[in-house]
């Protein structure tokens, strides 16, 4: 089974340290106030595989938020927020989100703006379970696409004498996709570029 952690033999990381590598050099580039959510993270719905008709058997992935920085960058104010996908069949694909959106704390309260957010809104950054990452952001995919290969450290791994539960899909992963440290850097560098535009 694969895991997400650090490898200190060969020194790679998973997706979701890759995330949170990243997301921890971002926040320390700018002024910022970490967010304590005293044990009880905020979550958004991230998919919903239900219908009206489900009576139900509404098949609904969440992600819990469990870092969260507000920063100031220039003169915006932001909420940069990193959580892991924790529940939901419908959303087993997803390992990760890291967000970013504009962000009043006199007025706002982080965890209900969490909640209104769902689907994905407001996201630099996705982690999919074994095979990689993902953004929607044009200018990030720019900065990331050309830079990638070279920091994957360990491409995943196919056992294809299995298929996905539902038989359709792409075979089992043996071992999961793994980046060089340095790439946390480039991330965190690229998402930088997006967060000043």
């Amino acid at each position: 089974m694969a895991t997400d952690k650090v490898d200190k033999r060969n020194e790679v990381l998973g997706n979701r340290d890759l995330a949170a590598l990243a997301y921890q050099t971002l926040v320390q580039k700018y002024p910022h106030q970490e967010v304590d959510f005293q044990g009880r993270p905020p979550e958004a719905l991230i998919a919903d595989d239900g219908d009206a008709h489900s009576w139900g058997r509404a098949r609904q992935g969440w992600m819990h938020y469990d870092q969260a920085a507000i920063v100031t960058v220039g003169d915006k104010t932001l909420a940069l927020v990193l959580g892991q996908r924790t529940e939901g069949y419908a959303a087993a694909d997803i390992s990760f989100d890291l967000k970013a959106f504009p962000f009043d704390p006199v007025t706002q309260d982080l965890r209900e703006v969490i909640g209104q957010r769902p689907f994905f809104q407001d996201t630099l950054l996705v982690g999919l379970k074994a095979r990689g990452i993902m953004t929607n952001d044009d200018q990030l995919k720019r900065d990331l696409e050309p830079k990638f290969g070279s920091f994957v450290a360990q491409k995943p791994k196919l056992d294809d004498h299995f298929l996905n539960i539902e038989g359709l899909g792409p075979p089992m992963m043996k071992t999961s996709i793994r980046y060089k440290p340095e790439f946390a850097q480039v991330v965190a560098d690229a998402m930088s570029r997006v967060l000043e535009r």
